[in-house]
Parts: structure tokens; sequence; C-alpha cells
């Protein structure tokens, strides 16, 4: 993965160490689909298998100078909730910013 112009490669123990960076996020959170995300969220195991990190339905996304833990719900007719996060490491180990819930609307 590509960030900031700099390659970083992620191991399956960076995967369980964001897991649990979310799911502490999370369960801080005051959003109202609180349960449903971490009822998604805490039993998955992080995958590495298509190239992309995953835990559960979040999909580790690069932009420009960050990372971004990213899920879509479902979509509806006229367009998606989504919830994202920005993800950090420093010398602590991997940091999961708030969780911001959005909605992406699509066009006809």
């Amino acid at each position: 993965m590509d960030v900031a112009g700099k390659r970083i490669v992620l191991t399956a123990d960076d995967g369980r160490a964001m897991k649990a960076a979310l799911m502490a996020r999370l369960r801080k959170s005051k959003l109202p689909d609180k349960d449903y995300l971490i009822s998604l969220t805490e039993k998955a195991e992080p995958l590495l298998d298509t190239g992309d990190l995953r835990i559960s339905v979040w999909l580790l996304q690069s932009r420009e100078t960050e990372l971004i833990l990213q899920y879509r719900m479902p979509s509806a007719a006229v367009g998606a909730a989504t919830f994202s996060a920005d993800v950090t490491r420093d010398s602590s180990g991997w940091q999961v910013g708030p969780v911001v819930p959005g909605y992406v609307h699509y066009r006809r």
C-alpha cells in the first residue's frame, strides 16, 4: 500500500492491532449504530488475502497522505450510510481516530 508516496507493508499482526484499536474506538463512540458496528467487527479475523486489509466489513484505504478504515452499509435506492476513521501508527502502535458517519448520495 502507498501512503504519501511511500510503500508500507502490512502484516497479520498489523491487522490485529488495527482491529483492537478500532474496537476500542467503537466502544467509546456515541454513534447510533455503535452496537451494530461492534457486532460486525468483534468476531472477525483481519484478512490480507486479496492484497487489501479487511476487518470484517471495514476496508483499509490509502488516501494521499493518510490511511482510512471505511465501511459502506448496504445500499438503498438513493444512497448508503458510511463510516470512516483515520488510522495512524506511532511509537505505541496503531491508532484509530473517531469513527465518523457519512452518507453517499447516488447520482441519477
